[in-house]
C-alpha cells in the first residue's frame, strides 16, 4: 500500500436488504437512494422487482414500512413482506438459490 496520506481510495459498498421468505428462501434486494428531480430530496427504495415500489424520505421510514406491511399470495394465503411467490412481481424461478 502507498504510504502517501494524500492518496484516498473511495470505498463503496452497496446497501442490500437480506430477506428470508416464509418458504425459507433467501433474497438480497438492493436499497437505492435517488434524488427527486423536482424537490431535490432523497428517496429511499428497496428494488425487489416492482417499478412502482414505495419510496421513503429516510432509511428508518423504509424499515418501519416494511416491518408493518406485507403481501398475501392469493393462491395459497401465505403472507410475505415481499411478493416472492411464483407468478408475482418477483418470480422465484428468476433467482438462483444455491
Amino acid at each position: 500500500m502507498p504510504t502517501n496520506t494524500n492518496i484516498l481510495v473511495p470505498v463503496h459498498i452497496p446497501l442490500c436488504l437480506a430477506y428470508r421468505s416464509t418458504m425459507g428462501k433467501v433474497f438480497h434486494f438492493p436499497i437505492v437512494c435517488n434524488k427527486d428531480a423536482e424537490t431535490g430530496k432523497e428517496e429511499w427504495r428497496v428494488q425487489y422487482g416492482d417499478p412502482r415500489s414505495a419510496s421513503f424520505a429516510s432509511l428508518p421510514a423504509l424499515v418501519r414500512y416494511h416491518k408493518i406491511y406485507s403481501y398475501m399470495d392469493p393462491k395459497t394465503g401465505i403472507i410475505d413482506t415481499f411478493p416472492v411467490w411464483r407468478g408475482s412481481v418477483i418470480d422465484v424461478d428468476d433467482f438462483d438459490f444455491d
